[in-house]
């Protein structure tokens, strides 16, 4: 089966009742798209419906593939390292006890060896020589934007969505527009 999203009579409402879209029904297959719209037209939303983070009021949301989601904001705490933000930092104490001879035959069975080597790789696509424990609070706002966008690559989604809140040059656009 082709990889593919698709919004089935898709439905959300604001908590006040105010609906953000209705019956929405759309189709995306790998290639890129641009939602455009005013802020609190709903795109944040979609994503987030799409990403299966919200519940659709109505209707339904096909993937075929995976997903990945880069929020417009994400909060760190002051110890996030880059693996925390990788989601690797368990995967990485298991090859830490498999180097010091500590690991148990269940963790060097699922110990991952190029896991250093292919998140190295990911940084570097996004210009970054930063280790993994390196803390996500002493880098600056765009070294975590690339950051954020290495992880994303670094997990191979078949999509990639990008929550971004600055005008950026899209083929494909749609222009999410509700009009009441």
């Amino acid at each position: 089966m082709p990889l593919s999203i698709s919004l089935n009579h898709l439905s959300w409402a604001r908590p006040d009742g105010t609906a953000l879209f209705s019956d929405l029904n759309l189709q995306f297959a790998q290639h890129r798209t641009g939602l455009i719209g005013r802020n609190g037209t709903g795109k944040t939303t979609l994503l987030n419906l799409i990403s299966g983070a919200l519940t659709p009021a109505s209707g339904s949301v096909s993937v075929q593939g995976s997903i990945s989601l880069l929020k417009q904001r994400l909060q760190s705490g002051p110890q996030e390292t880059l693996a925390d933000l990788f989601g690797i930092t368990e995967a990485l104490h298991i090859l830490q006890k498999a180097e010091a001879g500590t690991a148990s035959m269940d963790e060097l069975a699922q110990a991952d060896w190029t896991l250093e080597s292919r998140m190295e790789a990911a940084l570097a696509q996004m210009g970054l020589e930063i280790s993994a424990d390196h803390p996500l609070s002493a880098l600056s706002g765009g070294q975590i934007t690339r950051c954020r966008l290495a992880a994303l690559q670094f997990h191979n989604a078949d999509f990639l969505l990008l929550d971004c809140n600055r005008h950026a040059k899209v083929s494909g656009s749609i222009n999410l527009e509700v009009s009441h």
